[in-house]
């Protein structure tokens, strides 16, 4: 990942930005009240890393279009 993210320019603290808001998300699905809110940050995440495999990296899309896909259908299934 530290290779992934200097190549995307973006600078390493955002690598741990990026984890945080992974971990953070992750966890906030398992809480009924936040899985909502949860499954859109990891949306908003996942957008962004579709972003930068279009861009930057020049990878398949594939892996982080299924994520965005399933976070979307969670936070279809949870909005309040």
């Amino acid at each position: 990942m530290v290779a992934v993210f200097q190549k995307v320019g973006v600078g390493q603290w955002f690598r741990y930005v990026t984890g945080l808001l992974e971990v953070l998300g992750a966890i906030g699905l398992f809480v009924p009240g936040y899985s909502f809110y949860s499954a859109v940050l990891l949306s908003l995440v996942m957008i962004g890393a579709v972003i930068s495999q279009f861009t930057v990296l020049g990878e398949s899309p594939i892996p982080p279009v299924v994520m965005l896909l399933l976070t979307g259908a969670i936070a279809y299934l949870r909005k309040p």
